[in-house]
């Protein structure tokens, strides 16, 4: 019985080793420390499993023969098994970061050309400069939220490595009062053509009011029918689109494609 645990004290003083270094490695230790510590946590138990085997076996600490030398040959085996998991888990280990979709401009871009177009139309809303995308660099994104009235709200989801757009979307509450609805349907088209470059309210502003009209007369006419209240087109890579559902407000989104 003492032999048996003079066997096993160095395939458990491997194993302890082993285990220590994976823990300390998913919390980001580094690989020196994990190591070095988990060294000193295996020769503990080694030393822990050798008393044991001794008291147990006197006969073992008086004839280091052949047992020592057998005892001694599984130690090196354990450590060179041990090291070559480790090497396979480190080599393993990278997981390779999934390519992120994003339109080409970052938050601070999009803020400066949906002034500008709001500016140029006399529309009475803007986006501050205290409004900034939220969340951590280890977030799968950030996000920025922007109330431009009660009845117009704006999120643009922001990708934290490259801090470029991931999409922009708009929630729009017609109302009752016609003016109303021209000025927050055209901020809706603004915000969305950013996506296309400092030139979006050209390239695209008309192709998004024109789609919000034509859904809403189809979702007019027909509220029952299947995709009455959906439509998109795409340009430049960039999809956009937008969703009517009975008694929420009018969704729309520009998102790559």
């Amino acid at each position: 019985m003492g032999l048996l645990f003079a066997l096993l004290s160095f395939p458990a003083a491997g194993l302890v080793w082993w285990l220590l270094a994976k823990k300390l490695k998913n919390k980001g230790t580094g690989g020196l420390a994990r190591h070095a510590l988990g060294v000193i946590v295996g020769s503990i138990i080694w030393f822990v499993f050798i008393v044991i085997g001794v008291a147990i076996d006197p006969n073992l600490a008086a004839e280091p023969n052949n047992q020592t030398a057998e005892i001694a040959q599984k130690a090196s085996s354990t450590t060179k098994a041990v090291e070559s998991n480790e090497t396979t888990l480190n080599a393993s280990s990278p997981v390779p970061t999934p390519k992120v979709d994003t339109l080409d401009l970052d938050f601070d871009t999009f803020r400066n050309r949906v002034n500008q177009d709001f500016e140029s139309v006399e529309l009475p809303f803007a986006i501050s400069s205290g409004i900034k995308p939220e969340g951590e660099a280890s977030d799968v994104r950030k996000v920025a939220s922007i109330a431009f009235a009660n009845n117009l709200h704006s999120t643009v989801a922001i990708d934290p490595k490259s801090n470029k757009v991931t999409s922009i979307s708009v929630m729009m509450a017609p109302t009752d009062n016609a003016l109303d609805n021209l000025q927050i349907g055209s901020a809706a088209a603004f915000i969305l053509s950013a996506a296309d470059g400092d030139e979006g309210n050209k390239t695209v502003g008309g192709k998004i009011i024109k789609m919000i009209a034509a859904t809403m007369d189809s979702f007019s006419k027909h509220p029952d029918q299947e995709n009455s209240g959906k439509n998109s087109f795409v340009q430049n890579n960039v999809k956009y689109t937008v969703m009517i559902t009975k008694g929420m407000p009018i969704m729309m989104f520009a998102e790559p494609v």
